[in-house]
């Protein structure tokens, strides 16, 4: 474990290992491995959680490809799925966090606009609206959170310069901030 500390590894969590009944297992590792000094950047997807919000909201969405096709009436549901999500797991980060090795050192948890999209666009005849894909990752800035031993989680809903948000694929978002951040492990 020692030839880890000061390393930074991007975990991916996709949204279905949060419905898991033992998520709470990952979780309580990946507060685990910050305690032991790793730098960590959690990337989580949210794919069940957003056809849950959409389906009670009675709103129909093709993923073709495996791309979901992002309308712009499902915007506030998919934001909303992706925020309880978030939430959740930041609450889980912190109770984690506190049965751990390292319970009486502070976990703080940190997100925000770190990185920037663009639209998918068309392709193979289909528009994918609000679908995204990273455009920038702004490593100074997640570096500089890393430097303050903050955990960074990182949700799949990033915006353009334009102020338009983006749904993005969780693996495209960690393979982005894994590459940009050089990091030591993408898991």
């Amino acid at each position: 474990m020692h030839q880890h500390r000061g390393r930074c590894f991007v975990v991916a969590v996709s949204g279905e290992a949060a419905l898991r009944d033992d998520f709470n297992l990952l979780i309580h590792d990946l507060a685990l491995l910050h305690g032991l000094g790793v730098r960590l950047v959690v990337v989580h997807g949210a794919r069940p959680q957003i056809n849950a919000a959409l389906d009670t909201a009675g709103i129909e969405t093709q993923i073709p490809n495996g791309l979901r096709v992002t309308e712009r009436a499902a915007l506030p549901h998919i934001k909303s799925a992706i925020g309880a999500l978030r939430s959740d797991i930041e609450a889980m980060l912190s109770s984690g966090f506190a049965s751990s090795a390292s319970g009486g050192k502070a976990l703080h948890v940190v997100g925000g606009n770190l990185l920037t999209a663009r639209p998918l666009g068309v392709h193979n005849g289909i528009d994918y609206g609000f679908t995204g894909v990273p455009r920038r990752v702004d490593d100074k800035a997640i570096q500089a959170q890393l430097d303050l031993e903050n955990l960074l989680l990182i949700s799949p809903l990033a915006h353009s310069p334009s102020g338009d948000s983006f749904n993005l694929g969780y693996q495209d978002i960690a393979c982005a901030v894994a590459t940009a951040l050089r990091a030591d492990k993408l898991i």
